[in-house]
C-alpha cells in the first residue's frame, strides 16, 4: 500500500513530465518570438528576483523582469530543462536560499493573479506589476470555480488579485472565508478608506473597467503599506 509521501512524489513527477512536454511543444514559438535571444535592454536592471515554487517551469520565468541578474529559489526547487536553458541563455545566476522567508526578504512584493470568466490574459498584467515593485506568485486562468479558488487562497495565504467580469459572485463566494477579505477595486474606488476600514487581502477587478497600467497602479496602492 502506497504511503502519502509516495503518492505526493508520484504526483510531483507527473507534473514535471507534463511541464516538460508542454515546454518542448512551445519551444519553436518561443525561439521565433525572440530571434536574437536575450532580454530587452531598455529597462532597469534587477539585482535579484525570487520564485517561491517547488517546480519552476519556462512559463514561470516570464515573471522575471528584463535584465535580472540572479534568481533566488527554494533549496529543493526543481527546474525543468527548458527553464534551465532559458536561464543560461539570459545569463541569470541561480541562488538557492536557506528558506522561503529569506527569499521574501530578497525579492519584490508577491501577489497571486487569477483570471476567471474573462477573456483577459493575466500575464498581460505582469509588466505593470513589475513597474510598481511587485512580482507575481501564482498566475492562472485555469480556475472557473470561485469556491475552489477560495480554498486555494486559504491554503496559500498570499495577497491576490481576481480578474473577472463576475465581480458580485466573486465577492460573495470569496468572502465566505474568515481568512479572506475581498473587495472590488475600480478606478473610482476610495483605496485609502478601503485599506483603513477593511485591510483587504484579495482585490477583485473587472478588466473591462480599467487598463493594464492603471490596474497595476491600483494594486500597488492597495497592497503597499
Amino acid at each position: 500500500m502506497a504511503t502519502t509521501t509516495e503518492r505526493i512524489d508520484v504526483d510531483l513527477i507527473r507534473k514535471i513530465v507534463r511541464n516538460i512536454v508542454d515546454e518542448l511543444a512551445a519551444e519553436p514559438t518561443r525561439r521565433a518570438s525572440r530571434p536574437g535571444g536575450g532580454a530587452p535592454s531598455d529597462s532597469v536592471a534587477v539585482a535579484e528576483f525570487a520564485l517561491l515554487k517547488n517546480v519552476v517551469t519556462l512559463s514561470d520565468l516570464s515573471q522575471i523582469p528584463p535584465r535580472t541578474r540572479r534568481l533566488a529559489l527554494l533549496p529543493t526547487a526543481l527546474l525543468t530543462p527548458a527553464a534551465r536553458d532559458e536561464l543560461e541563455e539570459r545569463k541569470i545566476e541561480i541562488r538557492r536560499s536557506v528558506s522561503a522567508a529569506d527569499n521574501k526578504k530578497q525579492t519584490l512584493n508577491l501577489v497571486d493573479i487569477y483570471a476567471i470568466r474573462t477573456s483577459f490574459n493575466p500575464q498581460a498584467l505582469l509588466p505593470a506589476l513589475h513597474r510598481f515593485g511587485f512580482a507575481a506568485g501564482e498566475v492562472s486562468d485555469e480556475k472557473q470555480d470561485f469556491a475552489a479558488l477560495r480554498r486555494e487562497m486559504e491554503r496559500v495565504g498570499r495577497n491576490a488579485v481576481v480578474l473577472t467580469s463576475e465581480t458580485d459572485e466573486a465577492l460573495c463566494l470569496l468572502n465566505r472565508s474568515e481568512k479572506i477579505c475581498a473587495v472590488r477595486l475600480a478606478p473610482t474606488s476610495d483605496i485609502s478608506r478601503l485599506k483603513r476600514n477593511l485591510s483587504p487581502n484579495v482585490l477583485v477587478i473587472n478588466p473591462a473597467e480599467t487598463n493594464v497600467f492603471l490596474a497595476g497602479k491600483l494594486i500597488a496602492v492597495a497592497f503597499l503599506d
